[in-house]
């Protein structure tokens, strides 16, 4: 039973069309792809579900090959939001992403800034132009790669959230931090994003309680100590 089909412009060679059917033999889905007659690259793709019906659009700039415009539709075919990417003329980049709904109405906005040493932060906005979260990656020189998410309330920081990835050997750490910048939790992670170890902390910078696990899907606790905010063991 055919399970995929592709279809190629026979004089260019790109892929135009292909379509996906179930195990009875019906269409579950389909792709179709435009591509400019100059360059050969790709100037649009969409989406179809197995009613026909378009799911998704995308737009390209031929020029710098990237997406400029994201169209996402309702289950009748109506629009229902959309986006439109911008890129820096000099490096490339992505430099902003505008979110719209059906009407047209800004729903948010992300800007995106690149540092020398190859970190770069990506600040969310809402309807209002008001700061909702920043998501900075980066590297800390021969230890690890990481990633700090932090959300915002009424432009004032409510909390974060740091990613720190080490060797596979080490792991994933992530460290959760109030709006005060005080660490309430570390989690310490496979790359499997199994859990191995939880500590949590009270708002003194004291463990109130620190559980190791297996390390598995089960995440079954191998040991685990809870202390109150004097150091006494309680558990």
């Amino acid at each position: 039973i055919k399970r995929r089909e592709d279809e190629f412009d026979p004089d260019q060679g790109n892929e135009i069309k292909w379509t996906s059917y179930n195990a009875d033999g019906s269409v579950s889905a389909w792709a179709e792809y435009a591509y400019d007659p100059f360059t050969g690259n790709m100037i649009k793709e969409a989406y179809y579900n197995a009613d026909g019906i378009k799911t998704r659009e995308s737009e390209y700039d031929p020029a710098i090959e990237m997406v400029v415009k994201t169209t996402w539709y309702n289950s009748d075919g109506t629009i229902s939001s959309w986006e439109k990417n911008e890129y820096d003329s000099f490096t490339g980049n992505m430099s902003k992403c505008t979110r719209y709904n059906a009407n047209g109405t800004v729903t948010g906005t992300s800007v995106y800034e690149y540092g020398e040493d190859g970190s770069n932060v990506v600040t969310c906005y809402d309807a209002a132009g008001i700061v909702r979260e920043t998501i900075k990656h980066g590297s800390s020189p021969n230890e690890y790669q990481y990633e700090l998410r932090t959300t915002y309330d009424a432009g004032v920081i409510k909390s974060s959230q740091e990613w720190r990835y080490y060797a596979v050997s080490i792991g994933i750490v992530v460290i959760c931090r109030d709006s005060s910048g005080l660490v309430t939790e570390i989690s310490e992670l496979s790359y499997d994003m199994y859990l191995k170890k939880l500590t949590q902390y009270y708002a003194s910078g004291a463990k109130r309680m620190e559980a190791v696990f297996d390390g598995t899907a089960e995440r079954k606790v191998v040991s685990s100590t809870s202390w109150d905010e004097n150091g006494n063991i309680i558990e």
